[in-house]
C-alpha cells in the first residue's frame, strides 16, 4: 500500500508491502530495486507519472506483480500586479491583476487585509478607511499544493493645509508669523 499517489515535489510516499504468504518482494521504484518490506521514497521530478511495481513470490515460485501509479506536480507560482499601491484618503478602489501560474488548475483565494476577501481570479476592491492593508493571494492547485503572494496597499489620510498668521496688515518692514495648523501633514514647503 501507499500513503499517496499524488502531490506536489518534493513528494515524500511511504510504501508498505501488504501482500500474503510471500517469502520474496522486490519493489522497482524509478529504476530503484529495493528488497524492504516498508520504506519512503521522496519523487523530485515535476509533471511526471510514475510506474511503481511489486513482485511477491513464494521461494520463486508463484509470483503476483502489482503496481500503482505516483503522480507528481510543480507547486503553483502565485503572483499579482496592483494598478495602484498609494492613496490619498478613502474610499480607494484597487484593481487587482493575477499573475499566478501553475502545471494544473488553481483556485484563488484573496484576503485584501480589510476584513474582506474574494475568490474571483482578477478583483477589484474598494478600502473605505485610512490604513495600511496587508493582502494576500493563495493559489491551490487540483493536488491541494499552495503558494501564496503578498503586497500591502497604502490609503493615507487626505491632508488639509491651513495656516494662521498673528497680523495680517502693517507697515514696511512688515514681519509675521505663520502658525501651521495643517490636519495629516508629515511635511511642510512654506
Amino acid at each position: 500500500g501507499v500513503d499517496t499517489t499524488q502531490g506536489c515535489v518534493p513528494l515524500l510516499v511511504n510504501f508498505s508491502d501488504l501482500s500474503t504468504n510471500s517469502s520474496n518482494r522486490m519493489w522497482i521504484v524509478n529504476g530503484d530495486t529495493l528488497s524492504a518490506a516498508n520504506f519512503n521514497y521522496t519523487f523530485t521530478v515535476p509533471d511526471t507519472a510514475y510506474t511503481v511495481y511489486l513482485f511477491a513470490d513464494t521461494a520463486g515460485f508463484c509470483t503476483s506483480v502489482d503496481s500503482v501509479v505516483i503522480t507528481t506536480a510543480s507547486l503553483p507560482n502565485a503572483a499579482f500586479a496592483v494598478d495602484q499601491d498609494q492613496f490619498c484618503d478613502a474610499p480607494a478602489t484597487v484593481q487587482f491583476t493575477n499573475q499566478s501560474s501553475a502545471t494544473l488548475p488553481i483556485t484563488y483565494e484573496w484576503s485584501f487585509g480589510d476584513g474582506n476577501s474574494s475568490v474571483v481570479t482578477d478583483p477589484a476592491h474598494v478600502y473605505n478607511s485610512v490604513a495600511h492593508f496587508p493582502v494576500m493571494l493563495v493559489a491551490t492547485n487540483t493536488f491541494g499544493c499552495r503558494d501564496t503572494a503578498t503586497d500591502t496597499i497604502y490609503v493615507y489620510p487626505q491632508v488639509q493645509a491651513d495656516f494662521i498668521a498673528d497680523t495680517l496688515q502693517g507697515c514696511v518692514p512688515f514681519a509675521v508669523n505663520f502658525t501651521d495648523q495643517s490636519v495629516d501633514a508629515s511635511g511642510w514647503n512654506w
